[in-house]
């Protein structure tokens, strides 16, 4: 029997409904994934979080967040990362795991290859490896591109050119500046609150940037970087949920000596 454009109109409907549908057990799946890759990886790997917004993450946490992750999008879900600078404020959803620096990472290193990032849950040890294989290779590549060092170089050119650039990149060159002493943070600082107060948008982290100005200016860079130190810390800990014992301890190692 000849199948009619209505009959099969709804059969390719119903296929995609199926296809498209959200499979069960998706969430205990992918923490099963993510165990199983980090009994692997070793003990630099944790794995916080459950169910679909479970991820990996790389300890110990010192100035910046790298995790892995992959997408909500059922049953297509793409390995993602996560690395941002904890030297700004930071809010729920500000924080996101996407797959833009896996594109530029591969375009400064001169790969032009196309790499699989699809991940099928339910395949256990396809998906372990699968994991491994992006944390150690592109993941890990982008949280290592640059050194803290040769960041701060970077943004030092990047913020010269602040006036025809909205601040995406250039803020967190403050806190790197005060880091390593380097700069006078409040440069940078101003610059920001000038940008905030004159032309709108993240309103929200106003009083980050002047509680900041108001400790850099006593011109205090152990009192600064410390401030900076509880910053991080309130992220990881009150806003991420992140166990102390997994937040480093960067006082000393990270920065230039203090005293």
């Amino acid at each position: 029997m000849t199948e009619t454009n209505a009959e099969f109109n709804a059969r390719m409907a119903r296929e995609l409904y199926e296809k498209e549908r959200p499979r069960k057990g998706r969430g205990a799946a992918r923490n099963r994934i993510l165990a199983g890759a980090a009994e692997r990886l070793g003990p630099e790997w944790v794995v916080i979080d459950k169910g679909i917004n479970a991820s990996l993450l790389w300890t110990p946490v010192r100035w910046w967040y790298c995790a892995i992750g992959n997408t909500a999008a059922p049953n297509r879900e793409e390995l993602t990362v996560s690395h941002f600078p904890l030297l700004v404020p930071l809010h729920p959803g500000s924080y996101v795991f996407d797959q833009d620096g896996y594109a530029s990472t591969r375009y400064y290193l001169g790969d032009t290859a196309v790499y699989p990032t699809s991940i099928n849950l339910f395949d256990l040890d396809a998906g372990v490896e699968m994991v491994c294989w992006w944390a150690l290779g592109p993941a890990m590549e982008r949280f290592t591109l640059h050194s803290d060092r040769r960041m701060t170089e970077l943004l030092e050119i990047t913020f010269r050119d602040h006036l025809k650039r909205r601040p995406l990149q250039w803020p967190q060159l403050a806190g790197w500046r005060a880091l390593y002493g380097t700069g006078d943070p409040i440069e940078v600082i101003e610059k920001m609150i000038d940008v905030l107060i004159n032309h709108g948008g993240f309103e929200e982290n106003l009083p980050f940037w002047q509680e900041f100005h108001d400790v850099a200016a006593v011109g205090d860079r152990v009192a600064t970087v410390r401030w900076l130190d509880g910053q991080r810390r309130r992220v990881l800990t009150d806003l991420l949920g992140l166990p102390d014992r997994y937040v480093a301890d960067v006082i000393d190692t990270d920065s230039q000596p203090l005293t």
